[in-house]
């Protein structure tokens, strides 16, 4: 198998299997949405960013080294894995006491339903973060589709679960029951995988060496707990500087975006093992396939932040209700952080393949610095609407650094060139939408991205080696629906 052929077999398990999850844990957050309110929004989304910012604190970047680690090596995979799991183990226990002691802090100012869903979401991160490290071996041995079902299947559980139970008007503390009971079960099922694909890993659990581990990690350390309070910290602020309302508004909007932001992370791992494997054995090859990626990463990410932008309005009241309005400004404005998380993805991921993790970690500590100023700026003056904006302003600087050290320590990775007729067939598909805004989204959606396509086919934006791919693809998918 080819390395671009893996490279998009790897992504294409990913992305299905997150996308799949994600529709189904979408679905779930929207019927609680519309069924609970803003307050009641608010309070979950400060509750999940608060446990989720520990469980950060607890990861220390060990699935990114143990993909890493076990793509170059798979020989010593679960020595590897063994010594992964029993920091985890560890830093977990250091992290609930953390969680506990901030709790007994900000006590004033949470109540008592708060402190319990964060006591639910809690457990629910604790199995979750422990299950992480079985994914990262996983990833590593290149079993995307494993894990790819594996997320289908807690998404599952969750999803279906909670909506039966809001189906059923239970309140939504029962409700929320559902994380723990399907984390608890994802951790079984990774166990049970591992030990059928590798075996029994206890004899391995000896000279750990934790602390030299914990040592080789401290860039992936810090690069994940930055780049999390990045994605978190502007919820927590609201939640201190504004009320829960204001959590409840800028939630809806977030989640919309965090949702079609999750490809990124899936097409991060899925470029890593490859991208790591590329270094030591051609530089040259590298840096050919990341330019390829970022060509991709352009060509998806800049009509998805597009017709994003262009359906906010209507999108937001079909989806959550006329008491969600206040959204839609919100989701205009993040609706462009897609387009400079996409193209930054390739970036990020030659900085950890060619071992300059520490240079991320001073590009995402500039940025959560910044990113912290201007919320303490915007969100007195403008509320959400100024969350929104640092957010936005946030991720065009992360994008600038990252380019940038790219260009020092490997190539010179130019995103002009193939910029262009993306940017042009989004535009067109913008002007489509505008035109044709009354249509339902059933139908605008899937028009506008043929609108987008076509218009794309029409500048020669596809080469000659992607328009045979799908001429062979094309007899296969019929022979195979006969």
């Amino acid at each position: 198998m080819g390395l671009g052929t893996k490279l998009i077999k790897n992504t294409g398990y990913l992305t299905i299997g997150n996308q799949v999850g994600n529709l189904l844990q979408f679905l779930f957050f929207l019927y609680f949405a519309r069924t609970f309110g803003e307050v009641i929004v608010g309070q979950y989304s400060f509750a999940f960013s608060f446990t989720y910012m520990f469980s950060v604190f607890a990861d220390l970047g060990l699935s990114t080294y143990l993909i890493r680690e076990v793509a170059r090596d798979r020989a010593e995979g679960r020595e590897i894995f063994a010594r992964c799991l029993s920091l985890r183990l560890f830093s977990i226990a250091v992290s609930l006491l953390l969680a506990v002691a901030a709790i007994l802090v900000f006590s004033r100012d949470l109540s008592s339903d708060t402190i319990l869903i964060i006591v639910l979401l809690g457990l629910f991160q604790v199995f979750f973060s422990i299950a992480d490290v079985f994914l990262g071996e996983f990833k590593g041995h290149d079993r995307m589709g494993t894990v790819a079902l594996l997320n289908v299947l807690i998404r599952f559980v969750l999803s279906i679960a909670g909506m039966f139970l809001i189906l059923m008007r239970f309140d939504f503390i029962t409700v929320l029951s559902c994380f723990p009971i399907a984390s608890f079960i994802y951790l079984i099922a990774c166990i049970c995988l591992s030990y059928y694909y590798f075996g029994n890993f206890k004899h391995h659990i000896r000279n750990l060496h934790i602390k030299s581990l914990f040592i080789k990690t401290l860039p992936f350390t810090f690069t994940i707990i930055f780049a999390e309070s990045l994605y978190h910290q502007d919820i927590l602020m609201l939640k201190f500087l504004k009320d829960d309302q204001a959590v409840g508004v800028f939630s809806v909007a977030n989640a919309i975006v965090l949702a079609l932001m999750s490809i990124i992370v899936f097409v991060h791992t899925a470029m890593l093992p490859t991208f790591s494997l590329l270094y030591v054995d051609s530089k040259s090859k590298l840096i050919d396939i990341s330019k390829e990626s970022l060509r991709y990463l352009l060509f998806i990410g800049l009509p998805i932040a597009t017709g994003l932008f262009a359906i906010s309005e209507k999108l937001i009241l079909f989806l959550f209700s006329d008491s969600f309005e206040y959204s839609v400004t919100v989701l205009r404005t993040l609706s462009w952080t897609l387009f400079f998380g996409f193209a930054a993805t390739t970036y990020s991921v030659l900085l950890t393949a060619i071992n300059r993790q520490t240079k991320k970690v001073i590009v995402i500590g500039i940025c959560l610095a910044f990113n912290f100023m201007l919320n303490l700026i915007l969100i007195p003056m403008l509320s959400y609407n100024g969350a929104a904006a640092a957010k936005l302003a946030t991720e065009a600087l992360h994008f600038i650094l990252m380019a940038y050290f790219v260009s020092k320590y490997l190539t010179s990775i130019s995103i002009h060139r193939v910029f262009i007729k993306p940017a042009l067939s989004s535009f067109f598909m913008y002007l489509f939408i505008q035109y044709f805004i009354q249509w339902s989204l059933v139908y605008l959606i899937p028009v506008s991205a043929f609108v987008y396509l076509f218009s794309f086919g029409a500048m020669r934006g596809y080469s000659r080696e992607e328009i045979e791919f799908v001429k062979r693809l094309h007899p296969k998918m019929l022979l195979r629906g006969g």
